[in-house]
């Protein structure tokens, strides 16, 4: 008890440091509601300022579209190498009379 009211008499009290932290507390909060704001945005290399959220769904479509077009091109690619293959068994075949 000795203790407490020295800290009293010297104007530290216990109300006091709850007050600071709760300054501190709506600070931090703050602060973190400025950063979060700053955060959800991006500017792109073109210099375009977007959202987290639309520069993710742009991304993401722009990816579907190029394993798209890669599908594409690998399925054509695997067609003409069949086709290739055909013609190359076909005229390595010895018994064929044609």
């Amino acid at each position: 008890m000795a203790h407490r009211d020295k800290a009293t008499k010297k104007g530290v009290s216990r109300g006091g440091f709850i007050g600071t932290v709760a300054a501190s507390t709506a600070n931090v909060a703050a602060a973190a509601a400025a950063t979060a704001t700053i955060a959800t945005t991006i500017t792109t290399s073109g210099g375009h300022v977007v959202t987290v959220s639309d520069f993710i769904s742009q991304f993401d479509e722009a990816a579907k579209s190029r394993l798209n077009r890669m599908n594409e091109r690998l399925r054509e690619l695997e067609q003409q190498i069949e086709t290739l293959e055909a013609q190359i068994w076909k005229a390595s075949d010895p018994f064929d009379a044609a």
